[in-house]
């Protein structure tokens, strides 16, 4: 018999993205619009690679960064320098043209290691890359 995972066990020991949102509507007044946030996904998606990824070599972070960047285009992260508890946005919001609505999302990381992190930090950003860019500058190559 297959072993069900609670809602409790998948939250807090897995690796899940959760997903808020903000939708903003033009009012009257330009202004000053409208706004509504909240949960998009409270539970999240789970990260956690199943047995054919793992037989591809895919990781928690390798699916991490396809949801983020393929599945919700969250490639925004909440700052220009790495810290735990880092989130991504979308830079360009969904527009609902009949209604003049703009909505953004939210990703948040929940259950991955401060090492998962940071790497999927630095795919989302490219950050090898810049750090490269940076060394070359500074030595004038």
């Amino acid at each position: 018999m297959k072993y069900i995972k609670r809602y409790e066990d998948i939250y807090f020991n897995d690796k899940v993205i959760t997903t808020t949102y903000q939708t903003i509507t033009p009012g009257i007044d330009w202004d000053e619009p409208d706004e509504e946030n909240g949960w998009y996904d409270e539970k999240g998606e789970s990260m956690i690679p199943d047995e054919y990824d793992k037989e591809e070599g895919i990781t928690a972070v390798d699916k991490a960064v396809y949801f983020l960047k393929n599945d919700k285009y969250a490639t925004e992260p909440s700052s220009s320098e790495f810290h735990v508890g880092i989130s991504y946005s979308t830079s360009d919001p969904e527009h609902n043209y009949s209604t003049g609505e703009e909505t953004y999302y939210t990703c948040h990381l929940n259950g991955f290691t401060k090492e998962e992190e940071f790497e999927i930090y630095k795919k989302i950003t490219n950050w090898e890359e810049k750090q490269l860019k940076k060394a070359v500058n500074k030595y004038n190559l």
